[in-house]
C-alpha cells in the first residue's frame, strides 16, 4: 500500500516531499488560503476558501479536491514564496497594522475593546469595498485626496518606526492614487513623504 502524505503549509514546496516520492508515496501540497486563528471555522468559510495546490497528476489529490468541492488553483514550486508573503500580508501584517491604528487610539485614551466597537463598521466597509471594487477604487484618505496638509499633521504624530511605516504605506497609497490627484499634488505629497 502506498503511503500518503501532503503538506498543507503555503510556503513549502513540493520539493520536500521527494523523499518520500522515492519511498513510492503520492505526494502533493495543499494549502487552505485562510486564516485560522481558532478551532471554530464556521461551515461557510470552510466551503467557499479556495485551496492552492501543487502536483494535480496526484491521484488521492484529486479524490480529495472531488470530495470537497472547494476552488482551487495550482501555483509552480517556484512561487509558493512569494505566494505565501502576499497571503501573510493580506492577512497576517493587515491584522498588526490594524493593531498599530489601536495604539494609537490607546494613547489618546480609548482602549481597544472601546476601539474594536466604535471602528468595526469602517474596518468590515473598507474590506467589503476592496472585495467589490480591489484595492485602488477602494481607496480613499488623504493621499489620494491630495490633501498634503492631512499628511503632514498625520507625520507630526509619529516618529520612529512608526512614521517610518506610515511614509512607507503612504508611498504605496501615493502610487495607487496617481491617476486620481493632479501631478503637482503628487510631486508635493511625494516630497513631503520623502522627508
Amino acid at each position: 500500500e502506498m503511503c500518503i502524505r501532503d503538506s498543507t503549509s503555503g510556503s513549502y514546496p513540493l520539493d520536500v516531499l521527494f523523499p518520500l516520492k522515492e519511498k513510492g508515496a503520492d505526494i502533493f501540497t495543499f494549502h487552505p488560503l485562510q486564516s485560522f486563528s481558532s478551532k471554530n471555522i464556521a461551515d461557510s468559510d470552510l466551503e467557499t476558501m479556495h485551496i492552492f495546490i501543487e502536483n494535480i497528476e496526484s491521484e488521492k489529490l484529486n479524490e480529495i479536491l472531488m470530495k470537497i468541492n472547494n476552488p482551487y488553483h495550482e501555483i509552480k514550486s517556484n512561487h509558493k514564496s512569494q505566494y505565501h508573503l502576499a497571503a501573510s500580508i493580506i492577512s497576517n501584517l493587515t491584522t498588526g497594522l490594524i493593531d498599530f491604528g489601536f495604539d494609537l487610539l490607546e494613547e489618546i485614551g480609548i482602549d481597544k475593546k472601546m476601539a474594536l466597537d466604535a471602528f468595526e463598521p469602517l474596518i468590515v466597509g473598507t474590506v467589503n469595498s476592496i472585495v467589490k471594487k480591489g484595492p485602488s477604487l477602494a481607496l480613499t484618505g488623504p493621499v489620494t485626496r491630495g490633501d498634503s496638509e492631512t499628511v503632514i499633521k498625520h507625520l507630526s504624530c509619529l516618529e520612529g518606526d512608526d512614521r517610518e511605516l506610515y511614509r512607507i504605506l503612504a508611498n504605496k497609497t501615493l502610487l495607487m492614487s496617481k491617476e486620481k490627484i493632479s501631478a503637482e499634488q503628487y510631486h508635493k505629497l511625494s516630497n513631503i513623504l520623502k522627508r
